[in-house]
């Protein structure tokens, strides 16, 4: 156990830290022993979202540092003491699975009081890939900056310079006309859920996740990218920590959800991920 849970419960549940956990881009250059302890054992029985292979690995800020790079030159670049390195084959079902698992380890270090930060881009995953003797298709996918959080005022004007801070409208994740108000009121607690799951971080803020809710079905798709060689290929995680933050959130709300493949999804006019089905 760590701060943050008591019983290996989070303190709070994972709504609320969902709601308190930003990206964080200016660190302390130090953690202690004892949490760097914790963050290992947070890394040790990932909770997964399917049977596809996850590896990950604490890099400390020295290893990863040279292959980091900023928005614009080093403008941005984020400097930890420790990273998380998420490595997997680059599948599409192994990427929702590192998005789901990290996501989740992400927010217990929120219950843990450190600052994190998602890096999809902005790093050379071939080169670290290669320093870290991978092999066969194994690549970093994906880094989390951790640490103790610097200056507020500093990873405020990061994350405004970056729009990390707008949230689409709840809405504009369902089809159009749809009865929002009936479904939910048929359909107690997924005013919540679908509170966390807007709260879901994404490459340059996309918000890809699109729902179809279906009675005590919602399917998960996402929208197409319009720039798909610059966002497209982070949609997979994207949804993956959409889909965790759906979990995490009906288990606070004791909404017993499983994932499953639907054989006919209703909708072709985005992109069919997974669908949730409750009790």
């Amino acid at each position: 156990m760590f701060p943050g849970s008591i019983g290996g419960k989070i303190v709070g549940g994972w709504i609320q830290q969902i709601h308190t956990r930003k990206s964080v881009r200016q660190y302390q250059q130090q953690l202690n022993s004892q949490l760097t302890g914790q963050v290992m054992h947070c890394l040790q029985s990932p909770s997964l979202l399917n049977e596809n292979q996850l590896r990950l690995r604490l890099l400390p800020g020295e290893e990863v540092h040279p292959h980091l790079s900023g928005f614009i030159g080093s403008y941005g670049k984020i400097r930890a003491p420790l990273y998380i390195a998420a490595i997997c084959d680059g599948k599409h079902q192994s990427l929702l699975n590192l998005g789901f698992a990290v996501e989740r380890i992400v927010l217990e270090l929120t219950a843990m009081g450190l600052g994190t930060c998602w890096i999809g881009g902005f790093f050379d995953k071939n080169q670290l890939s290669e320093e870290l003797e991978l092999t066969g298709a194994d690549t970093v996918h994906a880094l989390i900056a951790l640490g103790q959080t610097a200056s507020q005022t500093w990873n405020r004007a990061l994350k405004a310079a970056a729009g990390m801070s707008r949230r689409l409208p709840v809405e504009r994740l369902l089809p159009k006309n749809f009865p929002l108000d009936s479904w939910l009121h048929s359909n107690p607690g997924w005013e919540h859920i679908l509170s966390a799951l807007r709260r879901a971080p994404s490459a340059v803020n996309r918000q890809p996740w699109r729902l179809y809710p279906d009675n005590n079905v919602i399917h998960v798709y996402s929208a197409r990218p319009k720039l798909k060689n610059l966002t497209g290929r982070f949609t997979p995680i994207d949804i993956g920590i959409a889909l965790c933050h759906l979990r995490l959130a009906a288990e606070d709300v004791g909404v017993n959800c499983d994932f499953f493949q639907a054989e006919e999804p209703p909708t072709t006019e985005w992109d069919y991920q997974l669908s949730a089905r409750w009790n």
